[in-house]
């Protein structure tokens, strides 16, 4: 199954922006219906945000910090759609780690956090929405993405450094035979020239020998 999502990683990457598309779809378009429906300026607002997220997503792989980044966008509108939006940014804290580094996956789960309690602190309706059990939850939610996160992108940067280390030792070894093949050359040309040198040297020394 990994080899599979290795090979089609376009593939992979739709998958993951789906995940956050079809929720977020069906929320804007029940909030349009219903009974109570939500304000269309909102729901245009948070369509466009959806798209710039999906869109983000697809490139997580390659720009994940500016993917999270991106992600907080999200909670300009937390009251009503922040939990959906959530979603995009459990995936881009968990693409941080495992695509960048351990120490940026930290630095953003702080940062995320600390806007994600500041937005639930600052929602439109604080009496429906308790921020303090919602920052609660939210921050879960966060430190389990990233501790995943972590944990996978530790293993795939442990197994590139066996990986690197396994092409460096051959590099050495395809260097030693090379070096060891140029110094045997070496040794027969000198034991060839020794050689050659005695033989004349006799060949000399009979020629001399003969003529006297």
């Amino acid at each position: 199954m990994r080899r599979f999502w290795s090979r089609h990683p376009h593939l992979a990457d739709g998958l993951i922006a789906a995940l956050y598309v079809v929720p977020m779809t069906l929320t804007l378009a029940f909030n349009l219906v219903d009974d109570d429906p939500a304000p269309l300026p909102d729901v245009l607002l948070n369509a466009a945000i959806m798209v710039l997220l999906a869109i983000a997503l697809f490139f997580r792989r390659r720009a994940p910090r500016l993917v999270l980044a991106l992600t907080w966008i999200g909670l300009l509108t937390f009251a009503d759609y922040g939990e959906v939006h959530l979603i995009a940014q459990l995936l881009a804290l968990y693409a941080v780690a495992v695509y960048s580094d351990a120490r940026s996956a930290w630095i953003g789960f702080s940062a995320s956090l600390a806007l994600a309690g500041l937005a639930a602190w600052l929602t439109d309706d604080p009496v429906d929405v308790p921020w303090i059990p919602v920052a609660i939850q939210v921050a879960i939610m966060m430190l389990a993405a990233t501790l995943v996160g972590v944990n996978m992108g530790n293993s795939k940067r442990y197994v590139v450094a066996l990986l690197d280390l396994a092409e460096q030792l051959a590099r050495e070894r395809d260097q030693q035979a090379q070096l060891a093949r140029v110094s045997e050359r070496a040794r027969i040309a000198r034991e060839m020239h020794d050689v050659v040198a005695h033989s004349l040297s006799v060949m000399v020394a009979l020629a001399d020998g003969a003529h006297a």
